[in-house]
């Protein structure tokens, strides 16, 4: 008499390290999420730990012969023995951390278009848009919890991550890996990558600009598990959007939105509290500012998640003005 069976609570809590109670719910959720692992699941793009906890990203998989070239998540570089050859991990070397993001739309609880932004600008520009910004929160997820402004010249597709990761605040790393505590958290520069690889060689040409990237975190169980969402949003929340992640400056799809542009240019005002004028917008005015600059870099295309993403480059020039709590980009007088 007094003691606790197997269905009361006291029962149902383990201590955890610190010696406090673990709700039980939590305990069985983080059971069942973790990956079962399968040789097929190590594909090219996933994430994954090697040796004792280092992050790698699979870079060549050969399924049959059960062997998997790695790349160091921080250096990009192929993971080598002391010879300098590449190393041959078997699959039993490996824990998958997080599978390669998949190409799903932003969203589907409405069929209306999506648009993306990237924007570019010179230091100038980039300084006024993370002022205005302020610095990341480390309490709650937002959207974006951070923004960057990272050299367009430094963003070579192999030393992205390297590079890039740097600025990602520490808090901003802690408050992602606390709200999905089931995984092994880290910067994942996917979305990013292939913005960059998209916009050409040229955007490395870009001496003098910075391009703009949002940092999002990954959606706590609570936002996951809400009941007012579709299933392939709960899909898209807990398996795509489960890293700390660097993406193009702005992404929205709305319902009362009906073009890219509309959904694009309304995502980077609510998001990042950025107005860019018609002008600047304009394609042909894109177009002349890519000419004067002397760089073939494409003024729209449609990302593998199906976004319009379009690129605006700011001239050096832009006049910056503040109006309710907007910056807002427009082009000099006689431009």
């Amino acid at each position: 008499e007094g003691q606790a069976q197997p269905g009361d609570a006291e029962a149902d809590e383990a201590p955890d390290i610190a010696g406090e109670a673990e709700p039980a719910a939590k305990r069985r959720r983080k059971a069942q999420m973790l990956p079962r692992q399968r040789v097929e699941d190590l594909e090219p793009g996933a994430t994954v730990l090697y040796y004792d906890g280092w992050r790698g990203i699979i870079r060549d998989a050969f399924i049959p012969l059960d062997e998997f070239w790695v790349a160091d998540e921080q250096s990009g570089e192929l993971v080598r023995d002391d010879k300098g050859d590449i190393i041959q991990f078997k699959s039993s070397d490996l824990t998958i951390v997080a599978p390669p993001p998949v190409a799903v739309k932003i969203s589907s609880d409405t069929d209306t278009p999506a648009g993306s932004v990237m924007l570019m600008g010179g230091e100038k520009s980039m300084m006024k848009i993370l002022e205005h910004f302020g610095a990341p929160g480390s309490e709650e997820r937002n959207n974006p919890q951070q923004l960057l402004a990272i050299p367009c010249h430094m963003c070579d597709p192999a030393n992205l991550l390297a590079v890039a990761s740097e600025g990602v605040s520490e808090e901003v790393l802690n408050l992602g890996k606390r709200l999905r505590e089931d995984l092994h958290v880290g910067v994942r520069a996917y979305h990013l990558k292939q913005t960059v690889e998209q916009l050409g060689a040229d955007f490395l040409r870009l001496e003098d600009f910075f391009c703009l990237a949002a940092v999002q975190l990954p959606y706590s169980w609570e936002d996951i598990e809400m009941a007012d969402i579709s299933e392939n949003e709960k899909h898209r929340r807990k398996e795509v959007c489960n890293q700390v992640d660097l993406c193009p400056t702005a992404t929205g799809q709305y319902p009362d939105e009906f073009t890219t542009e509309a959904a694009a240019r309304r995502a980077l005002g609510t998001t990042c509290g950025v107005e860019v004028s018609d002008v600047l917008w304009d394609e042909k005015v894109q177009q002349r500012l890519r000419r004067k600059l002397k760089v073939n870099i494409p003024t729209k295309f449609v990302d593998e998640r199906g976004a319009e993403l379009t690129a605006v480059i700011l001239p050096q020039d832009a006049i910056v003005t503040s109006v309710r709590g907007v910056l807002c980009f427009s082009e000099a007088p006689g431009a």
